[in-house]
This record gives structure tokens, C-alpha cells and sequence, in this order.
């Protein structure tokens, strides 16, 4: 299940959210609840807010359509996500005047640069559009619809709210999720099946000392997973751990479906 979701089947809706730049922003109280920014012919950036963060590493899951545009040339809506204050953020927006993705991002207040991706034609903002962000490290992959439009690669910023946006657009907004697991992450402290086989980088998560032991401070790759276990990229596919000084170790939960002698066979490298 999400760590977080919204259906927004009640109203108020204050206890998990929070407005953030004005707006009129209210939530159609019934089975089939939506969210609502009405105020239009204005370009400022309304934003609403969970009052919930995410962990570093997270997929969120948004929804939205529009119901009237202003007058602007350059009216969108969309999602936040990775908020922490108004100098740091992640934006990304649907376009309907241009018909593309937009994503933004605002680190320690310097802007990282507008990013647009051209969407499906004749795409029918009207109807229900999903967004999708898949944060890992930092890489921000986003899905509009299912579809992998783009992928950012955005330093320094990590946990944060997540919630909608709009300017110059009456939109609604629908069920809104984030899980703090992203990219198969649930498998690392799942029970792995014996006999059967395991990936090294499947260990457990949790702590120094707890999941694994590794006597440097980071994963100086940066690749696949935060701990300071260092993991590279393999040449035939997929990634490996490198434990390079003696007494390093990492944890891994396992099922075994007998009692009995195992073989283990490891394959390794110099």
C-alpha cells in the first residue's frame, strides 16, 4: 500500500493539505471526489500541498483534467513534488495551448533550466490525465499517461510534499499516492526463496550495522541505491556490490524451504 493517498471523498480537506499562494481551491464532497483550483485569468502559480512528506527516494502518482481555460497563451496545471520551500521544488505541468510536458526545477532558489516534451496530438485535456514520478537518487524519471517522457538528473534535492499546481486553469484533481519505495525497492527486505537465486544488491535496508557493514561513507557511484555500499554498473547487464576491505558484509532475509546442506555458488570478480 502507498504511505500516502488522497481520494479526496471528504471535505474539508485541511488535515492533510495545505494552500500555498492563493487560489480557490475546494473538494466536491462525495463518492467521487475531486479537488478543484477555479480561479482563472490569473497567471499566478497556485499551489496545493500534503502536509505529508515523501522519503528521498519515492514514486508518486497524480491525477487531473481540465475544466476551463483563461484568457493567457500560456495557461497549465499539473504536479509538485520534493517541496521543501518555495526555493526548492520539482514542477511538472501539462500544457494544453502547446500540447506538451513541462518540468521545472528550483534548487536553493537557482532555477535548473524548463524542459518540454511534446505530447500525444489531439490530446483531450478534458479527460483524465496521470502523472507519474519515479524519484531515485537523483534522477527524476516522469510519465504522463504511462509513457516515459522524460528524465532529469537534479542534484540536492531529496524528500518533500507533493501536491497540484495551476496557473490560468480551473482543473480538478483526483486519487494522489506516493510510496517511499521506487524501482523494485520492496525486494530488498523481502524474504528470497532457497534454493533459488539472489542479486547482490538485493540486501536489506535499514542501517550501518544492521543491513551491512561498509567502511566507506557513501556510494560513490551514486548508482541504483543511497547506502554508502558502493555499486557499479556491470558490463553484461544490471549492477554489482564491490566489497573492498575485510569485514564488510551485507544482510539479506531469506526463506529456505528445507532444512538440509546448500550449495552457495558466488560469482565474484578480482
Amino acid at each position: 500500500l502507498p504511505d500516502f493517498s488522497e481520494r479526496f471523498t471528504q471535505s474539508p480537506f485541511g488535515e492533510n493539505w495545505e494552500e500555498i499562494g492563493g487560489g480557490s481551491w475546494s473538494v466536491t464532497s462525495n463518492m467521487d471526489g475531486w479537488l478543484q483550483q477555479s480561479t482563472i485569468n490569473n497567471t499566478n502559480l497556485f499551489k496545493q500541498l500534503t502536509k505529508a512528506s515523501t522519503s528521498s527516494d519515492y514514486t508518486a502518482e497524480f491525477n487531473m483534467k481540465t475544466i476551463e481555460k483563461g484568457l493567457s497563451s500560456d495557461p497549465h496545471f499539473g504536479a509538485i513534488f520534493s517541496y521543501k520551500d518555495e526555493n526548492n521544488y520539482g514542477l511538472a505541468v501539462l500544457n494544453p495551448n502547446k500540447n506538451q510536458l513541462e518540468t521545472y526545477f528550483v534548487v536553493d532558489g537557482v532555477e535548473q533550466g524548463k524542459e518540454a516534451t511534446v505530447l500525444p496530438e489531439n490530446s483531450d485535456y478534458s479527460k483524465l490525465h496521470q502523472i507519474r514520478v519515479e524519484k531515485s537518487s537523483s534522477t527524476f524519471k516522469i510519465f504522463v499517461n504511462g509513457m516515459h517522457k522524460q528524465t532529469r538528473e537534479i542534484a540536492e534535492l531529496d524528500e518533500g510534499k507533493i501536491g497540484y499546481a495551476t496557473s490560468d486553469i480551473h482543473a480538478a484533481f483526483g486519487y494522489t499516492a506516493f510510496s517511499n519505495k521506487v524501482n523494485g525497492s520492496n525486494v530488498f527486505n523481502a524474504y528470497k526463496p532457497l534454493p533459488g537465486k539472489i542479486e547482490a544488491v538485493h540486501f536489506n535496508s535499514g542501517e550501518e550495522g544492521v543491513a551491512y557493514h561498509d567502511t566507506t561513507t557513501e556510494n560513490i557511484s551514486g548508482k541504483y541505491r543511497k547506502e554508502s555500499v558502493e555499486i557499479k554498473t556491470n558490463s553484461e547487464g544490471g549492477y554489482h556490490v564491490s566489497l573492498n576491505e575485510t569485514g564488510e558484509w551485507l544482510n539479506y532475509n531469506v526463506n529456505v524451504a528445507a532444512d538440509g546442506t546448500y550449495n552457495v555458488d558466488l560469482r565474484v570478480s578480482a
